[in-house]
């Protein structure tokens, strides 16, 4: 289905300027679903070509870091052993800590949920809340008016464009 679209400035008065005005617009989807086309076309071209011509230095540049990685691991007693780190002309090489917090073996992270509602220690639940406007859809002006809410009708003109009237003249 077209996206339906605002009309702007010109003046259409009868059905006949109505009519070429849709076939008008008709002929201008399809142009721009050529060139959008065309244009994903050139996109795809451009980002296969990257990734072929990025892929060999992607490689070596995995190789290099784990040569590193392993010169890092086998000096680690004799470069390592009062700093956690190693400055070379390039950059910089060595160790950090990390810390993540995990699951025991067989624990699963419903149960750890569980765990953390029953001891009422929230702060470790991530909540997010919004409101749902679409359930509100369904309720009465009067459910509405209760929480703070109205309903607002407008009618608003729209254009829809056959997407059969534009196979037919492609």
């Amino acid at each position: 289905m077209s996206k339906r679209i605002k009309p702007q400035s010109e003046i259409i008065t009868t059905v006949e300027q109505a009519k070429v005005a849709m076939a008008e617009m008709a002929e201008i989807e399809r142009s721009l679903a050529a060139i959008e086309a065309d244009m994903n076309e050139n996109i795809d071209i451009v980002k296969r070509n990257a990734d072929a011509e990025a892929a060999p230095h992607q490689e070596r540049k995995k190789a290099l870091a784990t040569a590193l990685n392993g010169f890092a691991e086998v000096n680690r007693g004799e470069l390592f052993t009062k700093r956690k780190s190693l400055e070379l002309p390039h950059g910089v090489i060595g160790f950090r800590q990390s810390t993540s917090i995990v699951a025991k073996a067989k624990v699963k992270m419903a149960q750890v949920l569980e765990k953390l509602k029953d001891l009422g220690w929230g702060e470790a639940i991530k909540t997010s809340e919004t409101v749902n406007k679409e359930a509100m859809r369904e309720w009465t002006d009067g459910k509405l008016e209760a929480v703070g809410m109205e309903r607002k009708t407008k009618d608003q003109f729209y254009i829809e464009v056959s997407a059969e009237a534009l196979k037919g003249e492609a």
